[in-house]
């Protein structure tokens, strides 16, 4: 049985850094952040969270009650396969976990239980566990790093769809777009959206600009306005839908100095129904914290844990 008291090894793989953490009673007490290219350029994936699992479990001092891994990408909503992972890839170039079955061989090796889960809805997690009442609330979450990920809270319920691929907003079409994305589709919102774009606007754009200055230097010039143009889409498309009484952004581009948060919030606005526009959800910013992706897995586990009692 799962108690307050219980350890937690949590895992944020995103696209470009991996986190990983212990967490006892909510608080992070050993955390440390790889780059995930080089964790997994063995392409034998499962052994190389093995190691880096049994790493951190021998540093626990005490029993480690299961471990919780939050992916970048699409995730079946039996928590234990992967269906894809449009920015993780294998050394010979494909995405690193296609249709794979995660949970097994990790579980098998530690011999404890293991949670999968999108990485965004766990983000979302620790968002909604530092509000006073999400339950009765409405939440999105939009999360912009090396991609774009959404996330959504119906009344304490995060969505996740028949399936368990629900709210993969960054994998929207965009009206006439044709640019590639890294899912292999055409005319993603996040192949204009992203970290990932935002990295190439800087080497087409400003090449004598470091990325981090990106902001604070190029914010009033179109290239950049139009970025955050075709950031404020995706939720403005879902505050249409889901008239939510917030909407929380994060995400590493988000949490760059300078990043302007006042126009991605006007451009949401201004294309979202006029109804929702006069009674406008709140907009909050996710912390700056490189610990909060392994909180939410850890989080995410406990209400597993709780669950199989």
């Amino acid at each position: 049985m799962m108690s307050n008291t219980d350890q937690q090894i949590g895992i944020d793989i995103g696209g470009t850094h991996l986190r990983i953490g212990i967490v006892r009673d909510g608080t992070v007490v050993s955390c440390g952040v790889y780059r995930s290219a080089e964790v997994f350029a063995s392409g034998h994936a499962a052994d190389a969270l093995v190691s880096l699992i049994r790493r951190y479990a021998d540093t626990a001092g005490g029993s480690v009650q299961a471990v919780s891994i939050g992916i970048p990408g699409s995730v079946c909503n039996d928590h234990r396969t992967i269906y894809c992972t449009p920015n993780l890839f294998a050394p010979d170039g494909s995405h690193l976990f296609e249709n794979y079955d995660l949970a097994s061989p990790l579980e098998q090796e530690l011999g404890i239980p293991v949670y999968l889960n999108k990485d965004v809805n766990n983000l979302l997690r620790f968002d909604m566990a530092l509000r006073p009442h999400p339950e009765k609330e409405i939440l999105l979450g939009a999360y912009i790093g090396t991609g774009y990920g959404t996330a959504a809270s119906v009344f304490g319920n995060v969505l996740e769809g028949a399936h368990g691929v629900a709210m993969d907003m960054g994998h929207m079409p965009l009206y006439h777009a044709r640019q590639k994305c890294s899912c292999g589709k055409t005319g993603c919102a996040e192949a204009y959206a992203s970290g990932l774009q935002l990295t190439r606007l800087q080497r087409k754009f400003f090449p004598k600009t470091p990325l981090e200055y990106i902001f604070l230097e190029h914010s009033g010039d179109e290239v950049i306005q139009e970025f955050i143009y075709a950031c404020a889409l995706p939720l403005a498309t879902l505050a249409g839908a889901f008239d939510p009484h917030a909407i929380i952004i994060g995400g590493g581009v988000t949490e760059m100095e300078g990043f302007p948060r006042e126009l991605l919030e006007r451009l949401i606005l201004e294309h979202v129904p006029l109804a929702v526009s006069d009674r406008h959800p709140c907009f909050y910013y996710s912390p700056n914290r490189a610990d909060k992706g392994v909180i939410g897995a850890a989080l995410y586990a406990q209400q597993q844990g709780k669950k199989e009692v």
